[in-house]
């Protein structure tokens, strides 16, 4: 890990900027204080799981089914949205959407407005339930269910190696932090969304991702919600990137690029203003996808 890093947590620890998990120098405790003022529900739930009229695409371009996956030897389910005009003689991005606590995929497909920005350009699979962050990956379904999907969905159908990207809200970022930290290269790129750096910590409470490597991130944060824990996770990631301490003005206005990231491996760090930890930053979607399409 760079040493600027560490110079990184020691401030960060010492100032107390404390996100939804304990996203500074001491031990990981389980994501989100549901007491936590601006929280009107569970971590990352949904509500009702309605979408406004005025925000519902006004035609889907994919056909949307539920797939079911063996997770050795469990049973696990997933959304799977395929464009209708698939054609096997191009290649994809593949879209990896993690639902927060409170949710499941079907009310996620809605809630994330995802493919309202993707439309038929990619292959999305919403996973259900993929919560788990703590148990040891040999013996994490939730976490399995990731690889699994990814391995099956290559396939089936046409992906673009390069492009196998992750989009997570609340415990589904930190999920994706865990997956990038635990099986480095599997993701090739993420975009977080109010939520934090890998849980997974050694005894001193710093993230402890050893064979863990650089990848594109990019990292939204309500300002209501305590930001410093989305900032802590866009450093750890910067760090792993080759990234230099520094950031610059990028777009949309409301984030900064780390500067000097190796060659592909970009990370931005977005503040929301006057964001709580619910909802979803209502764009976070429609700009995470105009990132993607960057890479």
């Amino acid at each position: 890990m760079r040493a600027w890093f560490h110079v990184f947590t020691a401030t960060f620890a010492i100032s107390s900027l404390y996100a939804c998990s304990s996203d500074d120098s001491k031990p990981a405790i389980t994501p989100h204080d549901a007491s936590a003022p601006d929280d009107d529900g569970p971590d990352g739930a949904a509500g009702d799981g309605q979408v406004p009229d005025d925000e519902k695409p006004a035609s889907s371009k994919v056909n949307t089914t539920t797939e079911t996956i063996d997770v050795d030897g469990t049973p696990r389910s997933y959304i799977l949205s395929v464009p209708k005009n698939y054609d096997a003689g191009r290649s994809y991005p593949l879209i990896l959407a993690l639902h927060g606590d409170g949710q499941d995929a079907a009310g996620f497909v809605p809630f994330s407005k995802i493919e309202a920005s993707s439309g038929d350009e990619a292959i999305v699979a919403y996973t259900d339930r993929s919560v788990d962050l703590f148990t040891e990956y040999a013996q994490n379904t939730d976490q399995k269910l990731i690889e699994f999907i990814i391995v099956a969905l290559k396939e089936r159908y046409s992906i673009d190696a390069s492009k196998i990207w992750g989009f997570g809200y609340s415990k589904g970022g930190y999920q994706l932090n865990e997956i990038a930290c635990k099986k480095p290269g599997l993701l090739t790129a993420m975009a977080i969304h109010a939520g934090g750096a890998p849980q997974t910590r050694d005894g001193r409470g710093d993230v402890d991702c050893p064979n863990a490597i650089g990848l594109a991130t990019f990292v939204t944060h309500g300002a209501n919600d305590d930001p410093g824990g989305g900032e802590f996770g866009a450093a750890y990631w910067a760090s792993r990137a080759g990234c230099q301490a520094t950031r610059s003005p990028s777009s949309p206005d409301i984030c900064e690029a780390y500067d000097g990231c190796s060659a592909g491996k970009p990370v931005v760090f977005c503040v929301v203003p006057n964001q709580p930890h619910y909802p979803m930053y209502k764009d976070a979607a429609a700009h995470s996808w105009a990132w993607f399409k960057t890479l």
